[in-house]
């Protein structure tokens, strides 16, 4: 549980969506690979980082071991690191 002064802080009510982690059903906590890809020749890596005020994320896609396309975006400087996290894990194409 979150300390009081925390909670005034954060303001949970204000957030774009809050869920309890324990009110989420077990078998959505889940996540399975249903798409295999047999030609491995594609590598995704992303990053998600906030340094001075700054909240910026990329996305790097390598063909056979060389840069195929790269993305780096900035966000509002009021997320957070790990949303750049999500977001750049979601910018993904399906598949990876």
């Amino acid at each position: 549980m979150r300390s009081r002064e925390a909670q005034l802080k954060l303001n949970i009510d204000k957030t774009d969506k809050f869920i309890r982690t324990s009110e989420i059903p077990a078998k959505n906590k889940i996540i399975e690979q249903t798409v295999k890809i047999n030609d491995n020749t594609y590598n995704a890596y992303t990053d998600g980082s906030r340094i001075n005020n700054e909240t910026e994320f990329a996305v790097c896609i390598f063909k056979s071991n060389k840069p195929y396309q790269d993305s780096l975006y900035r966000l509002n400087p009021t997320n957070s690191d790990f949303q750049a996290e999500l977001v750049a894990i979601d910018l993904l194409p399906s598949g990876f």
